[in-house]
């Protein structure tokens, strides 16, 4: 936690990470698919043969992002308190979100690598960075998954600490720019019936608004209704300026079974709509997040987490879906890896003061344990 690594900018804390693994014995590759955020994969072989279980992590933490006057961009880290280690609690950047699952998994890696790994098969720890949006949205997975350093099910060491999600919406970003032709003018000196960017601002967010409504009967049995979201706005100079530009920005998030050209194609048939009513230019970006998915509720990597919520809780989970979106929807979708979400009660990711309890972290260790031992052993 010590080392910074926002997003972008996650060479040291990769290098340090995987010395840990070479020194617990594991098989180490280090990857440069992007810049500036090195992926990590490192392996501990049983016999041979055998499936192979995939533990993985983000080593990014959340940043700003800044524009510069040349329009290029870049992240600078969020504040936080010094990271601190009292009363049995981690607290500092990255300490939920999710350094202290990458402690997990190292933890787990080198108890394993200690006793032995007693199956056929492997584990496989995996890292990587461009994780946090806006500027990441999966470019190191994506990298590590053409790269073929995945496992056949993997557990991802954040998220969902009560129960099993086997589910999650896809999200994207929009990014909507309404402009006019022409010069911005003192509102006397413009002519009558001009485009006003700003009332069409307006009339998307109410249609975007009405949308919302229409989403929110969209119903699934695993995750919450489909979202449209409004998070910021923008447009004009000067309290008597006519504007030539403005701006929307939110999310949408949509359900298992549909795909992202389709969610695109609905908004864009709603912008195309208000662009003819007021005579403005709408042009819509979108970066894709990630994508929805589900898993099956009888396959292999559910029943080995459930194993484990039964040894180490002594309770037997809940299965469902979860709210927000991250590395087991681009595993599961893009890399053809059932992937559940499995981190620990960690609270306060991306929040002004992120933290984690040691004893919380014991726990879920003894937890990824138990879920090698269910998954190995039910094919044996």
């Amino acid at each position: 936690v010590n080392i910074p690594s926002p997003t972008g900018e996650t060479v040291a804390v990769t290098e340090r990470y995987a010395d840990y693994y070479r020194a617990a014995g594991l098989d180490v590759t280090l990857m440069n698919p992007v810049p500036n955020a090195p992926n990590m994969a490192a392996y501990l072989r049983g016999g041979r043969g055998g499936r192979t279980l995939q533990y993985d992590g983000h080593a990014d933490v959340i940043a700003l992002v800044e524009t510069d006057e040349d329009g290029a961009r870049r992240v600078v880290p969020v504040p936080h308190p010094p990271p601190k280690i009292a009363d049995g609690v981690l607290t500092g950047r990255g300490a939920a979100d999710m350094k202290g699952g990458l402690a997990i998994m190292a933890e787990t890696a080198r108890v394993f690598a200690e006793v032995g790994f007693p199956f056929d098969g492997a584990l496989l720890f995996t890292t990587h960075g461009w994780h946090e949006a806006p500027v990441g949205f999966g470019q190191g997975i994506q990298a590590l998954i053409r790269d073929g350093h995945v496992g056949d099910a993997a557990l991802v060491a954040e998220g969902a600490h009560d129960f099993i999600p086997i589910a999650g919406r896809g999200m994207a970003i929009y990014n909507a720019t309404i402009s006019r032709d022409g010069e911005v003018l003192h509102e006397n000196a413009t002519p009558e019936g001009t485009p006003h960017p700003l009332f069409a601002l307006g009339r998307l967010v109410g249609r975007i608004e009405a949308l919302r409504g229409e989403l929110a009967k969209r119903t699934h049995e695993l995750v919450q209704p489909e979202t449209v979201f409004v998070g910021q706005t923008h447009g004009g100079d000067f309290y008597n300026r006519y504007a030539n530009i403005a701006t929307v920005q939110g999310t949408r998030r949509w359900h298992p079974g549909r795909t992202f050209e389709a969610i695109r194609d609905e908004f864009g048939a709603l912008v195309d709509k208000v662009a003819a009513e007021t005579g403005c230019s709408i042009e819509v970006a979108w970066q894709l997040v990630r994508p929805s998915y589900v898993v099956a509720a009888d396959d292999p990597i559910v029943d080995a987490a459930r194993f484990a919520f039964r040894q180490v809780k002594g309770v037997e989970p809940r299965i469902g879906g979860f709210a927000s979106v991250g590395d087991a929807a681009t595993l599961t979708a893009e890399g053809g890896v059932p992937s559940l979400w499995f981190g620990p009660n960690a609270p306060g990711p991306h929040s002004n003061l992120e933290s984690i309890a040691l004893d919380e972290m014991v726990d879920r260790t003894r937890m990824f344990l138990a879920a090698a031992v269910g998954y190995f052993s039910e094919e044996s």
